[in-house]
């Protein structure tokens, strides 16, 4: 899923100031991480990642407000 249609349609639509936000356990396979890491760097947010990432709840909906609109 992630080398067959996320990394091709960030790709595709020139998004390369996203981030992605990784929630479920079931996405933190080693190999999977690695290479979200490889594409998307320092903008992935994950409870492993090693950048403490501490947004409060109105900055989130804030965030998540812009992503959907824009």
């Amino acid at each position: 899923m992630v080398t067959d249609f996320l990394v091709p349609q960030i790709e595709a639509h020139g998004l390369h100031d996203i981030w992605f936000q990784q929630t479920t356990t079931c996405h933190t396979a080693r190999v999977i991480m690695d290479l979200l890491g490889h594409h998307l760097g320092e903008q992935l947010i994950s409870r492993f990642d090693p950048v403490n990432h501490t947004f409060g709840l109105f900055s989130l909906g804030l965030r998540k407000s812009k992503s959907l609109c824009g």
